[in-house]
């Protein structure tokens, strides 16, 4: 983002006063809704973590069966919490960096409910009927068809936003959030016809659903979240990034080789070398576009003395960013994925990118608006803090424990001298004490919970 902005930055996160405009009150509302995902999702993954330290947990009930509750936790922490999150991101950025806003909110508001029922009857029917083995591509299909429906009825006011902009030129955070706002759809049905719909042959399922799985959050997920990031930065302390040349440069590499890096779980797999080649280089060269980022965000942050609630998610946020892709690099290497490829390690990953990057970002920028609706309230502010830290806290040591369990499950599957079954018992420590981390991480997504739903309260008693 560049200075033009810096004369607004006592303002920033907030509309003049009057409430004609619709836009907070609907960003309000999704919010509020991506928050009830986060807390679903997780407590759906807990208990299915339960279940893998005490088997007998549970036992019986076919709805709450392990292989269920997880492609079911997924889904909603992807199409629920991130999705509605990133939807939140795209509208309130790209109204702030063009100094417009929406005339109507009638047909988000109707989207917003058809997303929630649609998400809400394709978890049940993921529930009643299980999975399909196809990472978050176990949504029915008039879920995913509903979905893309009400996307489509609110991507429409992001373009609006875009295209009608008062403000000459773009920003960083405009290049990411309609990269990602474009790719979303087009991940979404590619997935879904080449898999579900219409499916190829078998032999090349594996790379595109790696491909597919892969970029909903190297494509979508995560260009918002930087977009946030490289927004609540500049914004709250009145500066540009310390490396804005560079920032073209780090946004096209980002997207030429994350567009590439699910195939990186291919590596020693059942397929054509040159793709396993191909998601090893485009894992690590995304080393580039992470030192850009850490350049851009930390050179602004660097010696600063206000440490705001937002400033301290996204310096949080970008610290897990560099953690999730650095990882990812270091198992794409063809000897480590040998040994590592099938371990905890690839669930750290995971966790890390959704729960740490995503979350820590995309919550920060949701903070950073909340302040409008809360009139001064201490414990919404206290709420805010518990969230960062109890987050940060509980997949830092999530991630650890996994990252650890992992190193020592690969080693000894790659023993001929250990039994299979020993290995698993090996890991189970670290496994409870990672359940532990979610727990805490948890506990920090209710307390999002409830400030946002305690800011919709208020609001709806007591309106402006």
């Amino acid at each position: 983002m560049s200075s033009g902005l810096s004369d607004s930055v006592k303002n920033a996160g907030r509309w003049p006063q009057g409430w004609t405009d619709p836009l907070p009150r609907l960003l309000l509302w999704f919010s509020a809704s991506a928050a009830s995902w986060l807390v679903v999702g997780l407590a759906l993954l807990i208990i299915a973590g339960v279940q893998v330290v005490n088997p007998a947990f549970l036992r019986g009930i076919s709805v709450l069966a392990f292989g269920r509750l997880v492609p079911a936790g997924i889904n909603a922490l992807v199409f629920g919490w991130g999705s509605l999150s990133a939807i939140v991101a795209i509208l309130y950025l790209l109204s702030r960096l063009g100094g417009v806003t929406i005339s109507s909110a009638r047909l988000p508001y109707c989207a917003l409910a058809a997303w929630n029922l649609a998400l809400l009857l394709g978890l049940c029917s993921i529930a009643a009927r299980g999975g399909n083995g196809l990472l978050l591509l176990e949504l029915p299909p008039f879920a995913i068809v509903t979905i893309l429906l009400a996307y489509a009825a609110t991507a429409i006011w992001g373009y609006a936003l875009f295209r009608g902009r008062r403000i000459s030129g773009t920003f960083a955070s405009s290049w990411y959030l309609v990269a990602g706002m474009l790719c979303f759809p087009w991940l979404v049905v590619t997935g879904n016809v080449l898999l579900v719909w219409l499916p190829i042959p078998g032999p090349a399922q594996a790379p595109v659903a790696a491909w597919f799985a892969g970029g909903m959050m190297n494509l979508w997920l995560a260009p918002v979240s930087l977009a946030a990031i490289f927004y609540i930065v500049p914004q709250v302390l009145g500066r540009r990034l310390a490396a804005y040349n560079l920032s073209l440069l780090g946004f096209w590499s980002f997207m030429v080789f994350a567009a590439w890096c699910g195939l990186g779980r291919m590596v020693g797999g059942p397929v054509p070398a040159w793709m396993a080649s191909v998601g090893f280089v485009s894992s690590f060269l995304m080393v580039v576009p992470v030192l850009i980022a850490g350049v851009n965000v930390f050179g602004v942050l660097k010696g600063t003395s206000e440490w705001t609630l937002p400033l301290r998610h996204a310096a949080a946020g970008i610290g897990a960013f560099a953690g999730t892709y650095l990882l990812a690099a270091i198992l794409a290497i063809p000897p480590v994925a040998g040994v590592f490829n099938f371990t905890d390690i690839a669930v750290a990953v995971g966790l890390l990118g959704l729960g740490g990057f995503v979350t820590l970002s995309l919550g920060g920028l949701i903070q950073f608006v909340l302040p409008q609706f809360e009139r001064r309230d201490p414990l919404a502010e206290r709420l805010g803090s518990w969230h960062l830290w109890l987050t940060v806290i509980g997949v830092g040591a999530a991630s650890v424990c996994l990252v650890l369990g992992g190193i020592l499950q690969g080693f000894a599957q790659s023993d001929p001298g250990i039994v299979f079954s020993h290995s698993v018992d090996y890991v189970m420590p670290f496994r409870f004490l990672a359940l532990l981390g979610l727990l805490i991480f948890l506990a920090g997504a209710v307390c999002l919970f409830l400030r946002v739903h305690r800011a919709l309260v208020r609001h709806l008693i007591t309106p402006p």
